[in-house]
C-alpha cells in the first residue's frame, strides 16, 4: 500500500527508521522502506545506516557518486512499488505515535499530495543555531489552517504523501543545485499541473539545526539562485514575496539606492543575524539585497557588458 522513501546524506536515520517500523507494524498494511544514501562522506553515519539493510522490508542503497537531492528523489519514485509514497527528510522525526496511521487515514481515491507540516523544538538552541531555529518556527512551522490559505506555496517536501502516478508526472528538476529552491520549483510545477495539495496536522520535528553562519550563507545563495530561476521562467516573480518586494523597488526606481545603502551596512547586518536575537526583518532585507545584486549581474551578462 505505501512506500516510505528517505533520501539521506551524512545523517544517521536509525531513530527515524525504528520509529516508523514501530508505527507501521500494528497497521497490518503492505509497505516498504526505501532508503537511498547519496554517497555520504560521513563515515560514522554511513556505518550506522548500513545496519538498517538487515531489517525486514527495508531496501538500503548507497550511490557511487553524489547525484543531488532532486535526482535521489526521482530515483526513489522510480523504485517504489506501492501506489502511495511517503517522503521524509533524513533529519526529521515524527512526534505522534499515530503519525503513519494519520497519513493512511487521509488517503482517498482522489488523493494526490498530502502535506503534514513541520515543527521545531520549543526550547532555544545555543546561540550559534538561533537564526535557523527562529526562521523555522516563524516561517515554516505553520498550522494546517495557515498552510491551506496558499496550499502550493506553503508545501514543503520534507514530510508529504503522494500518489505514485502524480509523483511520476511531477518530477524534481535535476538541473538544480542542492538546497536551491527545489521545493519552490516543485510546488510551482504542482500548481501548474493543477495537482491538488491537501494540508493536515501531522507534523514531524526538524532535528538537524544548522549553525547560523551556514544557514545565512545558504540563504544568500538561495536568494541569488532565485534571481536565475525567475529569469529563466522556472518561477513566477509575482508569487514569491522576495521577488515581489524587488519588483516594487524596481518599479519605483529605488532598487539601486536600496542596494547601495545595504551594501554599506553589510557587516552590521551579518553581526545582527548571527547575534542572540536575530531579526527576520533584517534577514529579509539582507536576502532582498542579494537578490537585487544578482538581478543586476544577470542584466549585465545579458547586455554583454
Amino acid at each position: 500500500m505505501i512506500s516510505i522513501c528517505i533520501p539521506v546524506f551524512n545523517y544517521s536515520i536509525t531513530a527515524l527508521v525504528e520509529t516508523l517500523i514501530e508505527q507501521v507494524t500494528p497497521l497490518e498494511i503492505s509497505y516498504e522502506l526505501l532508503i537511498i544514501d547519496d554517497a555520504s562522506t560521513d563515515k560514522a553515519s554511513a556505518r550506522s545506516n548500513e545496519k538498517l539493510s538487515a531489517l525486514k522490508y527495508v531496501t538500503y542503497q548507497v550511490l557511487d557518486k553524489n547525484s543531488g537531492r532532486s535526482a535521489v528523489r526521482n530515483l526513489l519514485v522510480e523504485r517504489a512499488q506501492y501506489p502511495f509514497l511517503l517522503f521524509l527528510d533524513a533529519d526529521v522525526l515524527p512526534l505522534q505515535s499515530t503519525f503513519l496511521a494519520t497519513y493512511i487515514t487521509a488517503i482517498t481515491p482522489e488523493t494526490q499530495i498530502v502535506y503534514g507540516g513541520i515543527t521545531y523544538q520549543k526550547y532555544k538552541p545555543e546561540k550559534s543555531k538561533l537564526l535557523r531555529w527562529v526562521y523555522g518556527r516563524k516561517r515554516e512551522a505553520l498550522s494546517a489552517i495557515e498552510r491551506r490559505k496558499k496550499p502550493h506555496l506553503r508545501f514543503l517536501t520534507l514530510n508529504y504523501l503522494i500518489n505514485k502516478e502524480t509523483a511520476l508526472q511531477l518530477q524534481f528538476d535535476e538541473s538544480m543545485p542542492n538546497q536551491r529552491h527545489e521545493d519552490t520549483v516543485y510546488a510551482h510545477e504542482a500548481k501548474k499541473q493543477k495537482c491538488r495539495v491537501e494540508h493536515i496536522e501531522n507534523v514531524v520535528e526538524h532535528q538537524g539545526l544548522e549553525s547560523s553562519d551556514v544557514f545565512l550563507e545558504k540563504s544568500i545563495a538561495s536568494a541569488r539562485s532565485l534571481a536565475h530561476l525567475i529569469g529563466s521562467n522556472k518561477l513566477n516573480a509575482k508569487e514569491i514575496k522576495l521577488s515581489q518586494a524587488a519588483m516594487y523597488l524596481q518599479k519605483c526606481a529605488l532598487d539601486h539606492l536600496f542596494v547601495s545603502i545595504i551594501q554599506k551596512l553589510d557587516h552590521l547586518f551579518k553581526k545582527q543575524l548571527l547575534s542572540a536575537q536575530p531579526s527576520l526583518i533584517i534577514f529579509d532585507l539582507y536576502r532582498l539585497y542579494w537578490y537585487l545584486k544578482e538581478c543586476k549581474n544577470i542584466s549585465i551578462v545579458k547586455k554583454g557588458i
